[in-house]
């Protein structure tokens, strides 16, 4: 064995007693750190555009439908953590019996990323709802779910015009088709409960995890106005179908956008 080499590994050895007590207390260390991660509510307009009565779109069956009163009750958001290993062992044995956590849910089950305070929002006048901050012991999170259900005595915003106990989803307004010059009412509502998983996305829209540190994550969960009304054909679906329908792509265009925090 040359001098040069016993020296080259003298010195890695002299390196690895330096590191070597932070990095074995990094992996016994069980308890990841927690922070803060705020939920807000927001749109998309795309093709929809203003009016005085509230805002209209084109579907893509050609009908121009005008919203002029809407009510939406966003009943509950949460994240879904990334798959990891805990602890010193799991690093040295997860080659033969690895150990990954999905945990996202603390003691006795409960899940400390879920805020469940339900809102209602209106779908006539769209805007930015902040609907609350959690503390989360995960360290990173790669996925969140969003719910829309049935409105109960502790929704937050319940209006005073229209009953959404126990409703979902109401829209009224008007539709004319491309073959008419008549303008149409409509009210539908439904009891429904619909909701989705989707992968985090950054504002630039790429697919990220977001992590856990001093900065506050903020999750951003757009829905998308110009599609809402996508495969309605108001002259043949019963109020039922359509409202359906609307709250179906809503869930289907919903989009959980990191705006703040650590992301990678």
């Amino acid at each position: 064995m040359s001098r040069k080499f016993k020296f080259i590994m003298a010195i890695l050895g002299i390196i690895w007693l330096i590191l070597a007590p932070s990095i074995i207390m990094g992996y016994l260390n069980d308890d990841p750190e927690s922070g803060e991660v705020t939920y807000q509510l927001d749109w998309a307009w795309g093709d929809a555009t203003l009016t005085d009565e509230g805002w209209q779109v084109v579907n893509d069956l050609g009908y121009t439908v005008t919203v002029t009163q809407g009510y939406l009750v966003s009943y509950s958001s949460t994240l879904i953590e990334c798959e990891h290993s805990h602890g010193m062992f799991d690093w040295l044995f997860g080659m033969t019996a690895p150990s990954v956590a999905y945990a996202g849910h603390g003691e006795d089950g409960v899940d400390p990323a879920l805020l469940d305070t339900p809102h209602v929002e209106s779908l006539h006048q769209p805007q930015t709802v902040i609907t609350g901050t959690v503390i989360v012991p995960e360290p990173s999170y790669c996925q969140g779910h969003y719910l829309v259900a049935r409105g109960s005595s502790d929704t937050v915003g319940l209006p005073d015009d229209i009953e959404m106990y126990g409703t979902s989803l109401y829209i009224a307004g008007t539709y004319q088709s491309t073959d008419s010059d008549d303008r149409i009412n409509f009210a539908v509502e439904t009891s429904l409960a619909n909701g989705g998983i989707t992968d985090l996305m950054s504002e630039s829209g790429d697919f990220i995890h977001a992590e856990i540190s001093d900065e506050t994550i903020e999750i951003t969960i757009t829905r998308q106005l110009d599609s809402l009304f996508d495969g309605v054909d108001f002259n043949t679906l019963s109020d039922d179908d359509i409202a359906r329908s609307a709250l179906w792509s809503l869930i289907d265009n919903t989009r959980l956008i990191v705006t703040s925090g650590k992301i990678h």
